[in-house]
């Protein structure tokens, strides 16, 4: 997701201070886990350890994800496959 970073140097570390808001163009990274809490600890540690930034934003969201089963839920008739028309594609596609 594009953005917009905000940031502004105090001078408490290695660069100068600075005495107006610098921007820069970001993108959000996102990316499903199934690690466990620890596993997500260390990956959040190596992260920080290879990020440019000092202050880093990181979130940690749980979420669920469906993982397809190939020939799992073929007869289903919800599913576009099994309906008789093609009401889902393009007309030229025999809809």
């Amino acid at each position: 997701m594009p953005g917009i970073q905000r940031s502004r140097s105090t001078g408490a570390g290695f660069n100068a201070a600075t005495g107006s808001t610098g921007t820069v163009s970001c993108v959000e990274l996102s990316m499903p886990s199934c690690a466990g809490p620890d596993q997500l600890i260390r990956i959040t540690i190596e992260i920080y350890t290879v990020h440019p930034y000092e202050k880093l934003v990181t979130r940690v969201l749980p979420a669920l994800r469906a993982r397809h089963l190939r020939g799992m839920d073929e007869d289903n008739p919800n599913r576009f496959w099994t309906r008789k028309t093609a009401d889902w594609g393009p007309k030229t596609h025999g809809r």
